[in-house]
């Protein structure tokens, strides 16, 4: 079961997007006690440069389930140099959904398979749960490792046609 996010955790979110780390720190307990508030205090630790305990942080919410937090740890590897740490957990921060063609489910009482519904069923992945298979595709650009990033946008576009960051990236990519 998923923690409720508090207000003043939601506040926190807003003033760490913002690139506001004082006033997100002003708003968070003292001792992390769930998932969401070791991503909020690594996310915090790292935008004020102390990697080690945003690094200690993240790898608890990581531990925890979130998924979130390895982008984090992706952007803090990056900007230590170490792209190899980058892109793990980069590729440990997206988690494509996918369901089986051959369950049944009924609609209107109706006995059906997966394609009757499928606006129903797939769910587009949207840029915030992308952001970490993202940040890998340009992480692989500033390697010049194009066809890799161009992959990776067109696997992002097949989870969510309309993700247009990926659309763009990989239209910039193609000759």
């Amino acid at each position: 079961i998923q923690n409720q996010i508090s207000t003043p955790d939601l506040q926190a979110r807003v003033y760490l997007e913002q690139g506001q780390p004082e006033q997100a720190a002003a708003l968070l307990t003292a001792q992390a006690e769930d998932w969401e508030d070791f991503l909020l205090w690594g996310w915090l630790k790292y935008q004020q440069g102390d990697d080690a305990a945003a690094e200690q942080s993240l790898k608890t919410a990581a531990f925890s389930g979130n998924r979130e937090a390895h982008y984090y740890l992706g952007q803090m590897y990056e900007r230590q140099g170490d792209f190899v740490a980058a892109e793990t957990a980069y590729r440990r921060g997206f988690s494509p959904r996918a369901s089986s063609e051959n369950i049944a489910v009924n609609i209107y009482d109706r006995r059906g398979g997966n394609d009757l519904a499928p606006q129903l069923l797939k769910i587009g992945a949207g840029e915030r749960q992308a952001q970490a298979w993202l940040a890998l595709a340009r992480l692989y650009e500033r390697q010049q490792r194009f066809d890799d990033a161009a992959q990776l946008y067109r696997f992002l576009l097949t989870e969510d046609p309309f993700l247009q960051v990926a659309a763009e990236r990989l239209a910039a990519l193609s000759p």
